[in-house]
């Protein structure tokens, strides 16, 4: 494994070599400062005259540069349709390109490009395109969006912008897409900058404060199944992270806020830019207690537990170990490189083994530096090298991906007299006491388990893509690539103990009973064909091929394929037809895990079968876009935990309709999104196998959302966001009885969650380099709740959070 490492970068250093030695041409480097030269002095004929004939010759910084000047001086002649043109080439080039300290025209024709009908896009084929010719539908949320918005994460600016997304609650921040969700969230593929953030363990990444929201330039998410491209993960939606070059920041930003709730963040970013060279730094950190609610022991509402007790819930907190993220990516010609560390963790609102209940989080202390949560921080490092040649360009790239993950879960704060004999302890901590009789102690009060382990993935991939065209039947992109990927899974411990600290038994990395050591191999290969007719139709069709050797031995084959049609009949209408095959492998920590959840080896993958209609509508003199779809899941082999375990069983389809209206005048903007669903009769819940039910668990059949923005003065902006969700309808099912006090207790019942309307309000103050904010999150504090994998859960109140930040140019 570490002697193809070693001839992969060799490869990538001897690939540089011939591309350093055109980038220094110093010929090329004269050519284009006198066209520059000549569009200062107002030569523009002569600067374009100059540039042409050496276009195809320039590459990197300096072929951006080349597109660039050639826009600005046909906009200067006020040729506006060869202005946009080279304006679009420019984008392919570099589909992130920030317009700084240009004219404002070309501002502004930039800005167009990349959030209007052409928007660029890369994640749908891996290559730039245009939102209208990618093969699904696909949701653009831009830096302004995000600027303007009142989201304070990921999870929260998904649930605004994309239609279909829904928060679900659990241990960890979780949503569905389109009504399909797991325990956590690994369902939906979530990468930055093309980087796998989905733990290779768990597949599940938490879309929470771990991402820093300021180093966001755009998010690309791919609604539909993705597994073509992109293999395991890529369920019902990717989403691309797209973070800030240095030439967004150009100096330095510092940003810091405080809020209720005892909530506190701060955000740097310090890039630069020149010509060959682009590099940002950035950090940020957020710390907060959550929302606290008191719930009584005789609550018919929100009181749970085996042993009823009047207690408190802390919701959203994020604290006893902050959530940050720090990182560096720096671009030199044609190599990339990706350095970033991540960590989150957020307190469970109930106890999270047997009944849930409240518990005296404070009480509990830090086992691992971390007191209560699911903590997870993940370290990745990248290198990417990429060139052009003629007709045919080239990738490949080099990740490693080291992760520690923590569980610290809580049994509860009162389980006295509670002996072997009335309560199976054993099956959930497979151990023997220390003096090897067989027993089990007496846990009295502040019973907890921790669950930790390491592991490391190296990933390498690259890909070719050729461009050819025909005379008579138009041009087209082939793109054929792979992917080899080495998981090691390398170090665990557990701990039982009880008094709130007191460890009973631990193991490390002993005892297969418990968690198995072991390491894994996936490879895969994929192609597609892009093929663009000349009467408005595209056929954009593809297929992946995956292969694990899991540690067991077992081989697991998956294909994945794709086919979609699109027509653009005028400049203001798009339609898209497609069938895609998607899946989920069943994570490693689902089948060697032993503990609490019994994990199973034999688990299969999850697939699903995406079909969608989709369509795009501009009314350029209304001022309006409109975006409708039309979809049907069929999801296979559902991967579901109950009390006893992990195991496939039942089905999940449905059908939904997806809307998304966009409206914006000088000033004012407004985005519309409603998802309204329908789940067909005789699936299965996603967590509970034994029940057939005609619903999709905590999932609303409708949900709308509304983000008005409107400036005052130039200044000075007003942000409204109105949510609605209809009620929900949640099963919950312990297969396993409980015995206290000679009392058998079964958990099990059907929760009704009413429907709910939130409103959220904001205001945004700009004062050159100073921006002021000011974000109250349900303004009239409404009661509401949530489902996901267990009981509903009572969330967040009113949230007020003001910030403050400076650039430093």
């Amino acid at each position: 494994m570490k002697q193809s490492l070693y001839i992969f970068l060799l490869g990538i250093f001897m690939a540089t070599q011939p591309l350093a030695a055109q980038e220094d041409n110093s010929e090329l480097r004269q050519i284009y400062a006198q066209a520059e030269t000549h569009y200062q002095i107002g030569q523009l004929e002569q600067a374009t005259q100059l540039l042409k004939p050496h276009l195809a010759s320039f590459s990197g910084g300096l072929k951006q540069n080349a597109y660039r000047l050639m826009a600005l001086c046909y906009l200067t002649n006020d040729n506006d349709v060869e202005a946009e043109k080279n304006a679009q080439l420019l984008l392919n080039e570099n589909p992130y390109y920030t317009s700084m300290q240009d004219p404002p025209r070309f501002e502004d024709l930039i800005n167009r490009l990349k959030s209007g009908r052409n928007a660029t896009i890369t994640t749908a084929s891996k290559l730039a395109e245009s939102v209208e010719d990618a093969p699904v539908p696909v949701t653009l949320i831009t830096e302004d969006m995000i600027r303007m918005g009142t989201a304070r994460n990921l999870l929260e600016l998904l649930a605004d912008y994309v239609p279909g997304v829904n928060i679900v609650e659990g241990e960890e921040a979780n949503f569905a897409m389109r009504g399909i969700y797991s325990y956590s969230q690994e369902n939906v593929l979530i990468m930055v900058d093309g980087i796998r953030m989905n733990s290779y363990c768990t597949n599940s990444v938490s879309p929470d404060y771990r991402i820093s929201l300021e180093n966001i330039k755009q998010i690309e998410i791919l609604r539909g199944a993705a597994s073509s491209l992109y293999g395991n993960v890529a369920l019902t939606a990717v989403v691309n992270v797209i973070t800030k070059s240095g030439a967004d920041v150009n100096g330095l930003k510092v940003k810091a806020g405080l809020g209720n709730t005892h909530t506190s963040k701060a955000d740097i970013l310090w890039g630069k830019k020149t010509i060959d060279t682009d590099f940002i730094l950035w950090g940020s950190i957020y710390n907060s207690r959550g929302s606290r609610h008191d719930i009584k022991a005789t609550d018919p509402v929100d009181g749970y537990g085996l042993i009823p007790v009047d207690g408190s819930i802390y919701v959203n907190g994020y604290n006893h170990a902050p959530s940050y993220d720090i990182g560096l990516k720096y671009r030199w010609k044609h190599l990339d490189l990706h350095l970033s560390h991540k960590y989150g963790k957020r307190n469970y609102v109930y106890t999270n083994i047997f009944i849930p209940t409240t518990y005296s989080y404070d009480k509990y202390e830090a086992i691992n530096s971390v007191k209560p949560g699911r903590g997870v921080s993940s370290t990745n490092a990248s290198i990417r090298y990429s060139t052009t040649f003629k007709n045919l360009s080239f990738d490949a790239g080099l990740n490693m991906n080291y992760e520690t993950s923590n569980l610290y879960n809580v049994c509860g704060d009162t389980l006295s007299p509670i002996t072997q004999q009335d309560l199976s302890l054993t099956a959930m901590f497979p151990w023997k006491d220390d003096e090897n009789t067989g027993g089990f102690p007496i846990l009295t009060s502040g019973v907890f388990q921790t669950q930790s382990w390491k592991n490391m993935n190296t990933c390498v991939d690259m890909k070719v893509v050729y461009e050819y065209s025909t005379k008579s039947h138009g041009n087209g992109i082939i793109l054929i690539g792979g992917q080899f990927d080495y998981f090691d899974m390398y170090y665990n411990d557990m701990k039982l103990g009880d008094k709130y600290g007191r460890i009973y038994l631990e193991t490390v990395n002993e005892r297969a009973l418990i968690f198995k050591n072991n390491h894994e191999q996936n490879m895969s290969a994929f192609i597609q064909l892009k093929h663009d007719f000349k009467n408005n139709f595209i056929l954009n069709t593809g297929a992946r091929y995956d292969f694990r050797d899991r540690y067991t031995n077992k081989k697991i084959k998956q294909f994945s394929p794709r086919v979609a049609i699109i027509w653009t009949p005028t400049k203001h209408m798009n339609y898209k037809l497609s069938y895609a095959r998607s899946f989920v492998d069943a994570p490693y920590f689902y089948r060697a895990s032993k503990v609490v959840y019994d994990g199973n080896e034999n688990l299969d993958a999850q697939f699903m079968d995406n079909y969608q209609l989709s369509a795009i509508y501009s009314f350029p003199k209304l001022h309006l876009k409109y975006e409708t779809c039309v979809f049907y899941n069929y999801v296979m082999d559902v991967i579901t935990l109950i009390n006893t375990g992990y195991m496939n069983s039942g089905t999940i389809k449905n059908i939904g309709w997806e809307n998304v209206i966009e409206y914006q005048r000088p000033g004012f903007k407004a985005i519309a999104t409603t998802y309204l669903q329908h789940a067909i009769n005789g699936h299965k819940t996603t967590y509970d196998a034994s029940e057939s039910i005609d619903y999709i668990n905590s999932i609303p059949n409708f949900t709308a959302h509304l983000q008005l923005q409107k400036s005052l003065t130039k200044k000075l902006w007003f942000v409204a966001k109105g949510s609605f969700n209809s009620k929900q309808t949640m099963y919950y099912t312990s297969e396993m009885v409980l015995k206290y006090n000679s009392t058998d207790y079964l958990c099990g019942t059907e929760y009704h969650i009413p429907s709910c309307f939130l409103l959220d309000l904001g205001t945004k103050y700009s004062n050159g380099n100073w921006d002021f904010s000011l974000n109250c999150q349900n303004v009239f504090n409404h009661k509401y709740r949530l489902g996901g994998d267990r009981v509903p859960v009572l969330q967040q109140g009113r949230i007020i959070l003001g910030t403050v930040s400076v650039c430093i140019k």
